[in-house]
C-alpha cells in the first residue's frame, strides 16, 4: 500500500466528516484507528506534523487585499507542474482562495516532500486548507468549482 501524508489526511478528513470529532481531543483515537487501517506510525506522525504546520502558517502570513502577481520559484516549478500551478491560480482568480491561502497551499504542498506533485495532491491539500479555516463556507465553493472543472474535462 502506497502510504503518504495525503493518504492519511484524506482518511482523517473522511472519518471526521462522518462524525463531529475535534482532532486535538480525539488524537489518540484517530492514531489508533489509522494504525488499524494499516498506516505506519512514521506516516501518521508526519501527517500530524503537517497539520500543525498548517495551523502555524495561519499566523505567519499578512493578509492583503491587493492584487499580486505570483512568480513561482524554480523549485516550485519542478515540484508543481503547469497543471498544478494553473489550478492554484484559477482558484485565486475565481475568488475561492485569497493570496494568503494561496501561499499556505503552496507551502503545505512543498512540505509533503514529494518530488513531483500531482493535481490530485493539490486538490486534497486545497480542500484540507479550506476546511481548516473557521469560515468553512469556502470549502463549498471549492467543491462546486471542482465539480464544474471536472465536468468541463469530460
Amino acid at each position: 500500500m502506497r502510504q503518504n501524508i495525503i493518504d492519511v489526511l484524506a482518511y482523517i478528513f473522511d472519518d471526521l466528516s462522518k462524525k463531529n470529532f475535534v482532532i486535538s481531543k480525539e488524537r489518540l483515537h484517530i492514531i489508533n484507528k489509522l494504525q488499524q487501517a494499516g498506516f505506519s506510525e512514521d506516516v501518521i506522525f508526519q501527517a500530524f506534523e503537517w497539520l500543525h504546520s498548517l495551523v502555524d502558517q495561519e499566523k505567519e502570513f499578512v493578509d492583503t487585499s491587493r492584487q499580486t502577481l505570483r512568480i513561482f520559484s524554480p523549485e516550485e516549478c519542478l515540484r508543481l507542474n503547469v497543471e498544478c500551478r494553473n489550478f492554484i491560480l484559477a482558484l485565486e482568480r475565481a475568488n475561492i482562495i485569497d493570496m494568503k491561502m494561496r501561499e499556505i497551499i503552496i507551502n503545505q504542498l512543498l512540505d509533503l516532500n514529494h518530488q513531483q506533485l500531482q493535481l490530485i495532491d493539490v486538490k486534497w491539500v486545497t480542500l484540507i486548507v479550506l476546511l481548516s479555516r473557521p469560515e468553512n463556507s469556502t470549502a463549498k465553493q471549492l467543491r462546486n468549482f471542482l465539480l464544474e472543472t471536472t465536468a468541463q474535462k469530460v
